[in-house]
């Protein structure tokens, strides 16, 4: 294939209009490919992945599709004995590898295997039944050759079958090490153990942690790693190393395995018409993962076929040099004269009428011979019904036969071609034509159906029989039948416009029926397809507006699933097809283009969505008013949209301008008051504003209760968000009645709805956080984690923020490797779907931080906390609250390594912004001035540390209560400057304080009861009390020997899966 190793790809494009032969170039080459790899005993790979299947312009499809065919050793199966001559040639082209080293894809299987779990994560890859699988097993077709029996992906399944991405990668790691030992009996292939070794752990170990999106994005460089993999495998194998001398053919080189991928159809990537309405950006972002994978691979020779030339260097310069495009025209009149001589045409008048009115291009030349065929079995037909003739008389009749062909192969045009193909066919046949020819592809199952309802009269017991025309070829799916696209569009016009028009919607009507009572957890590529077929059907028999009311309903369980790319292409046509019906401005239009804003920002291209979103709005509060309840609908998805884009101050607006609506109107619509209320008030409490948050919660509360509904969703958000705006003003012991009484309304009424059990659990979870009461908030925050990864799925970014918030309450109750692994997972998945800009992730960098710290990791926690407090600054400003807690985290690093002088600096400026943003007796100031009080202390500036220590003690006290663990910490540490002191007995009365609460608080076997315990049996043994010191001591080692034995025991786990349980 390649005369030297490649560092830059090979591409071959041929591009050309219809019916210029590229399709029939492709399978040309492809069998010259196959037979040169052949000729040389070498292994080999040839595939082709054809646009015109919609399924296949998915770049997770698609890959797999490769996948699959590629994968497959010894290729597809041969077709049955009962297919046309032309199939069964085709089968024998169908993509496969050759060779002695089968195709392996390990990274590219587990990754794809994660991307479909997550997108159905209620759903068993595979299902058992009697030991076989069950043919309504989810994952079908292509999906299925992951799951050989005894394959990587097989073994790691669970009982139910699913995939389990938590602790993915450590079993992945364990499952290899077992198979290396002698007495397994299910040993894995040795090259997984190499592969795993070498990069397979590397490149794969953060993706449990990946949304969907960024996962489809990784699979194109997966892909190829896996192909590089078995080139150099098969290289090895085969020994290559030297070739024919004088052999210099492309396709002969001894250097690699041979392998050519065919892309056919290039075109058909983008939506149908609507290329030239998108950006240059979008056009290149469609077809980017292409440009990936043929950029990964250059040891691959590439052949794709569209209709126009490939424009790849306008996205990248160096495209330039490495595209070697062909235009494809009509056939010179001698090769067309010598392409009907090779089929039995010899005539000349013959062949001077199809040279004309095929005007050279193949398909019509192919449609000539078709026709030239048709009457030479009518002729033969014919002869077989009389006696037979004499040598004489056959020699007259034939000279009489060519004088009956002429005249009528005699045309101006391929219009005119067509005519004369179409005439010498029977009625039959030509209504079965125009029948199928509205079908983008079908099956015999199909094809039964379109034969019964439109009685035809064509046998069905023929179906074969129609694959002898030479624009019938066997389609991308298996088993299926597809027509060139010129034929089609000739037949189509040829049927009668009423009839086209009844065809197209009853095959609306067939797949439509498909999707009805589809499950969101069990969509297959066959519903994908079904959608598809649906949509173009009923763009041709429907006006747009009708095919608008059937999309809107048939796209809510795909969108639930998050099929946002399958339903982008279809979104983006049914806004072009709006707009040419009902104009640019119409409602319709515009809430069309909502939808496709939503499905563009949910796999990633929110810089696309956000113009659309603003326009789509606009023509809606134009077209309906500014009070329409859909006007409102999308002021809340927008805002909120503006929400996790941290863009607080443009969600504000918006809100107010809802709430303006509603207070016009306050008897039109009680929920979306209520909603707009709740809103405003939400972005408020997010921007720090308590007060004015209160306000407006107080009055979506007032309208929630007045509208008698007890089992309310309003009532359980509102007495959510007032709690939380409580709290932020100290007033939990206001907000945790309000918190329970919402977390009962939640779980008795609307115990089919989960979501909003999670959510008040974890306020809830919030205030008993603050009133130091953390073992209690474990339960709840493990409850809210578990509800948001059921909904959710475990990588969303809510549960993200569900798991850290876990975490924090781990820290607090000093289980610190166990904080580490949640705040690890929470960060990683937050980060890939907000940003690492984003408040909350740099909340969840702090937070990792903070646990490297307690467990002194201060070589990992110093530059996280560095380059937080960097982004912190730059993002927040350097007056946020959060670089504050920041700032505070870098002081502790450095004071426990003893750089007291760059310690106090981050606590100071820390203290500083706390003390003005909260107050100076803010639970978080008072911490911060405690950590400069022990700071002082290890100085040796005692009287300054104490002064500040029995400040914070006082206000602790005051503020929190005199059993909370914060008044404790506070208590043990005066204790502890006491004793140095020598005050032995107001040392012992301060750490029996401590001792009591962090007793009641964490337990008795608490590492903050040892320490505490430390210090009180120091005092005992000043004060000449030997034997309660020693037994204070004993308790406290006995504390910690049992807590670093069980540490060590879960810390390999925790850190690696960090679940959330």
């Amino acid at each position: 294939m390649l005369k030297e190793p490649q560092t830059k790809p090979i591409v071959l494009v041929f591009h050309g209009g219809a019916g210029t032969g590229k399709s029939r170039l492709r399978r040309e080459l492809a069998k010259l490919a196959d037979s040169r790899q052949n000729t040389a005993d070498r292994g080999g790979a040839t595939a082709t992945l054809d646009f015109d299947v919609p399924v296949h312009r998915q770049p997770d499809a698609a890959l797999l599709h490769l996948r699959t065919s590629i994968g497959t050793p010894g290729g597809t199966a041969g077709r049955e004995s009962g297919d046309s001559p032309s199939e069964r040639e085709d089968a024998r082209y169908s993509p496969r590898f050759r060779g002695t080293v089968p195709v392996m894809f390990p990274s590219f299987d587990i990754a794809y295997a994660v991307l479909w779990q997550k997108a159905h994560p209620d759903t068993a890859l595979r299902s058992e039944e009697g030991g076989e699988r069950r043919e309504e097993a989810q994952i079908q077709n292509d999906e299925r050759g992951i799951l050989e029996p005894n394959s990587l992906i097989a073994r790691l399944l669970d009982d139910s079958g699913k995939l389990p991405t938590i602790g993915l990668i450590p079993k992945i790691s364990k499952l290899l090490a077992a198979s290396l030992e002698s007495s397994n009996p299910r040993t894995l292939e040795s090259f997984l153990i190499d592969w795993w070794q070498r990069r397979g752990e590397r490149e794969l170990e953060d993706l449990p942690q990946m949304e969907p999106a960024a996962i489809v994005e990784q699979l194109p460089r997966l892909w190829a790693s896996d192909m590089k993999d078995a080139l150099r495998a098969e290289s090895r194998e085969s020994g290559v190393g030297s070739s024919p001398p004088g052999n210099d053919s492309p396709l002969s080189t001894p250097h690699s395995l041979r392998m050519v991928l065919f892309v056919d159809s290039y075109e058909k990537l983008w939506g149908i018409g609507d290329e030239g309405r998108r950006s240059t950006d979008e056009v290149q972002k469609t077809d980017a993962w292409v440009r990936e994978l043929v950029k990964q691979l250059p040891e691959v020779l590439w052949v794709i076929s569209g209709r126009q030339k490939l424009r790849w260097e306008e996205a990248e310069k160096e495209w330039a040099g490495v595209l070697n495009q062909h235009e494809l025209g009509p056939l010179p009149e001698q090769s067309a004269r010598q392409f009907l001589s090779g089929c039995g045409i010899t005539d000349e008048p013959i062949q001077d009428a199809i040279a004309k009115g095929s005007q050279g291009l193949p398909h019509y030349l192919n449609l000539a011979v078709d026709t030239f065929q048709e009457i030479e079995q009518s002729g033969q037909r014919a002869a077989s019904t009389g006696s037979s003739p004499s040598s004489s008389q056959a020699g007259t009749e034939e000279s009489a036969k060519s004088e009956r062909r002429a005249p009528s192969l005699r045309m101006e045009s391929p219009e005119e071609l067509f005519t004369q193909f179409i005439r010498h066919l029977d009625q039959p046949e030509i209504a079965t034509l125009e029948v199928l020819s509205a079908s983008r592809y079908w099956n015999y199952g199909l094809f039964e159906h379109l034969l019964t309802e439109y009685q035809t009269g064509y046998p069905l017991e023929s179906y074969d029989d129609l694959s002898r025309f030479s624009f019938v070829g066997e389609g991308a799916a298996p088993e299926t039948r597809t027509m060139h696209d010129l034929m089609r569009e000739a037949l189509q016009e040829h049927q009668a416009p009423e009839l086209r028009k009844r065809v197209h919607l009853f095959l609306h009507e067939y797949y439509a029926k498909q999707l009805e009572g589809l499950d969101v957890k069990g969509i297959t590529e066959k519903d994908k397809a079904a959608l598809t077929e649906a949509f173009y059907h009923g763009r041709q028999a429907k006006s747009a507006e009708e095919l608008w009311s059937w999309l809107k309903a048939a796209r809510d369980v795909f969108t639930k699933a998050g099929q946002h790319r399958l339903l982008t292409p279809l979104l983006r046509e049914m806004v072009q097809a709006l707009e040419n019906e009902l104009g640019r401005n119409h409602a319709d239009t515009a809430t069309a283009l909502w939808y496709l804003a939503w499905n563009l920002e949910g796999f990633g291209h929110g810089d696309e969505a956000e113009p659309l979103l603003r326009r789509a709005l606009a023509t809606l509060e134009k077209e309906l008013g500014q009070g329409h309840p859909l006007v409102l609908q999308c002021l809340h998805e927008f805002g909120n949209l503006l929400i996790n884009w941290a863009r607080y101050d443009e969600a504000e607006v918006l809100f107010r301008r809802a709430v303006g609506v509603y207070d016009k109107n306050p008897d039109k619509s009680v929920d979306a008051g209520m909603r707009a209320l709740v809103d405003l008030a939400d972005v408020l409490w997010r921007k720090g504003q308590s007060a004015e948050s209160e306000v407006q919660f107080r009055r979506a509360l007032a309208t929630a209760e007045d509208d008698r509904r007890p089992d309310s969703w309003w009532l359980v958000t509102t007495l959510g968000g007032l709690a939380c705006t409580l709290r932020d003003q100290r007033r939990n012991a206001e907000a945790e009645p309000l918190l329970r009484r919402a977390l009962a309304i939640a779980e008795n009424v609307r115990s089919a709805d989960r979501y909003p059990v999670g959510t008040t659990a974890g306020h809830l979870a919030w205030v008993l956080h603050d009133l130091g009461r953390y073992a209690e908030c474990v339960p709840l925050r493990q409850l809210s984690c578990k509800i948001k990864e059921e909904i959710l799925g475990a990588d969303h970014w809510m549960t993200a923020v569900s798991v850290s918030n876990l975490g924090g309450a781990l820290l607090r109750l000093g289980r610190y490797a166990e904080a580490e692994a949640r705040f690890r997972r929470a960060l990683a998945a937050h980060d890939k779907w907000m940003g690492f800009d984003h408040p909350d992730t740099i909340r969840m960098t702090v937070n990792l931080a903070s646990a490297l710290t307690r467990q002194g990791n201060y070589g990992e926690a110093e530059p996280i906390i560095l380059n937080a407090i960097a982004t912190c600054e730059k993002k927040l400003g350097p007056d946020n609250p959060v670089t504050a807690s920041a700032l505070f985290w870098a002081g502790i690093i450095y004071s426990d390594q003893g750089r007291y002088a760059e310690a106090e600096g981050f606590l100071r400026r820390a203290l500083d912004i706390q003390t003005t943003k909260r107050g100076h007796e803010h639970p978080n100031t008072l911490a911060y001035i405690d950590a400069l009080a022990s700071l002082d202390d290890l100085r040796g500036k005692h009287a300054e540390a104490e002064s500040l220590y029995r400040d914070v003690l006082e206000k602790r006290t005051r503020a929190l209560g005199s059993e909370h663990p914060d008044v404790a910490e506070t208590a043990d540490n005066l204790a502890g400057l006491c004793f140095r002191d020598g005050r032995y007995a107001e040392a012992e009365a301060l750490y029996r304080r401590a001792l009591t609460v962090r007793e009641k608080v964490f337990g008795p076997e608490s590492p903050f009861v040892a320490g505490t315990l430390d210090g009180l049996a120091k005092v005992c043994e000043q004060t000449n009390r030997a034997a309660e010191a020693q037994e204070l001591s004993a308790r406290a080692k006995a504390i910690r020997d049992k807590a670093a034995a069980a540490a060590q025991a879960q810390a390999p786990s925790e850190k690696t899966a960090g679940s959330s349980q």
